[in-house]
């Protein structure tokens, strides 16, 4: 397991999957006099000795995610790896969670050939 894609999609697909050991959230929302933002950082360890922390920040606001695709800024991380992997690529951003879904889309594909 030496492709990012593959930490991402178990976190968003399986946060309860048996290849992750541990999983730590620190969450806070912040209003100024012109919004409200909510910030969240989760580390997660995995039972092969990655770590990946993922950032998020979002706008709390009155846009419709019906409609459109929401700005919110992803981060994913590789904190931590064993001797023997090499995570790449060792971080990714988002600017917001179609993006997201479309990389993730795009790996998947990309990895089933």
């Amino acid at each position: 397991m030496d492709n990012l894609f593959t930490y991402v999609s178990l976190i968003k697909n399986s946060p309860e999957s048996e290849w992750i050991v541990k999983q730590t959230v620190e969450q806070e929302t912040v209003e100024d006099d012109w919004s409200v933002s909510h910030y969240s950082e989760q580390l997660f360890t995995f039972k092969n000795g990655v770590v990946i922390r993922k950032c998020m920040e979002k706008e709390l606001g009155d846009t419709n995610p019906d409609i459109v695709c929401e700005e919110c800024f992803i981060n994913y991380e590789v904190l931590a790896e064993p001797e023997h992997l090499n995570v790449s690529p060792k971080s990714k951003n988002f600017i917001n969670l179609c993006q997201e879904a479309f990389w993730l889309k795009i790996n998947k594909a990309q990895n089933q050939q």
